[in-house]
């Protein structure tokens, strides 16, 4: 009986750790992605911006330089949305690889604890009542804990699809307009 509550702890520590090392993992792998994004970003900029700064000092009239700086403007309203994507994109697909780590872990974790339950129960039998009022309560609990998580991830995702769509649609509709010729 020892032997098999200790295997049983062992497992249960064993999954713990993997899914501690799969969360941190997916976590840095986003971060590693965002940082991508920001860094070519500002890679982006830096080079246009330059190359900005030497056509806007050859600039010989006010139209030249207000159709150049008008460029730059177009240009900077969608980087800005093309970068909002990809992080959003990021994001939805680490939200929704997080969202599947917690849910196997708990699914995990409630077969853990019916089956630690059911080794307590055959061990010391005039407990079971108690461990088996425990365990229900508890897992009754945990679903609508886990179901409130789910649905604030799922809000959370639709609230960033939204303001993507909006910001998309903002820079479609207020484009920048060159000067007349």
């Amino acid at each position: 009986m020892f032997n098999k509550n200790s295997e049983q702890f062992s497992d249960a520590a064993n999954k713990t750790v993997d899914a501690a090392y799969d969360f941190l993992q997916t976590s840095l792998e986003s971060i590693e992605k965002l940082t991508k994004i920001q860094l070519n970003s500002s890679k982006k900029i830096l080079d246009e911006t330059s190359q900005t700064m030497k056509e806007i000092s050859c600039a010989n009239n006010p139209k030249d330089l207000f159709e150049k700086m008008n460029k730059v403007a177009s240009n900077t309203a969608e980087h800005n949305a093309s970068n909002c994507r990809d992080a959003y994109e990021v994001l939805a697909t680490t939200q929704a690889q997080l969202g599947k780590m917690f849910e196997t872990y708990f699914q995990n974790t409630q077969q853990s604890v019916a089956q630690a339950v059911e080794n307590f129960s055959q061990f010391n039998p005039s407990k079971e009542s108690f461990a088996n009022d425990t365990f229900k309560n508890w897992f009754s609990s945990s679903n609508p804990a886990f179901d409130i998580f789910n649905k604030m991830a799922s809000q959370a995702t639709e609230f960033a699809a939204n303001n993507m769509q909006s910001a998309a649609t903002e820079n479609n509709v207020k484009k920048p307009t060159s000067a007349k010729k």
